[in-house]
């Protein structure tokens, strides 16, 4: 990445959205090795904070309650964390969807980037995995989540990147900065 697109990304918070398998654990972990930001990712941490998978919270205790833990760790990154030092965020797919959370979000001031390659590499990247809202579902309704999820990614968004690849993504984030730093 250019000097001019890490300096800038260096005082940012940083959030990245997107479908699951979209690649924001990837993206994050490497944009917090170059700009030596911190990464928070949210389903890592409810992980690891709850001592089980995601798939178990959700089938022992169902998606609301997974939801309210999500909240309440989002609330705990805006109001304790976020204000001491510079954040890359990595969001639960489900996460950027309740408008409360996108107003948190923005409290933080995070330059928002989504993660969306073509569903069929979603699909190749998700299949046969256990994740709870897709696990044992249709093409057909996987398709419709993937499509009802881009359209409030979209809207929430500064940047959406489409490629597929990891030289793609870092391509297309250099190119989309400089027009969003010229812009704004």
């Amino acid at each position: 990445m250019e000097n001019e697109i890490l300096q800038y990304l260096q005082q940012k918070n940083i959030c990245l959205i997107g479908f699951m398998g979209s690649g924001k654990s990837l993206l994050g972990n490497y944009l917090s090795e170059i700009l030596n930001n911190k990464l928070i990712d949210t389903d890592q941490v409810i992980e690891k904070e709850e001592n089980m998978p995601i798939s178990e919270i959700f089938r022992a205790f169902g998606e609301k309650y997974f939801r309210a833990i999500e909240k309440k760790l989002l609330q705990d990154i805006v109001f304790t964390m976020a204000d001491h030092e510079r954040i890359i965020l990595a969001t639960g797919g489900g996460l950027p969807l309740k408008r409360a959370n996108q107003k948190l979000l923005n409290m933080i001031d995070p330059l928002i980037i989504c993660l969306n390659p073509p569903f069929e590499v979603i699909l190749s990247r998700i299949k046969g995995t256990k994740r709870p809202l897709i696990y044992r579902r249709s093409r057909k309704y996987i398709f419709n989540l993937w499509m009802s999820r881009y359209a409030i990614y979209q809207k929430f968004a500064h940047i959406t990147i489409s490629d597929e690849t990891f030289e793609g993504i870092l391509q297309s984030l250099n190119e989309r900065i400089k027009l969003w730093i010229t812009s704004h």
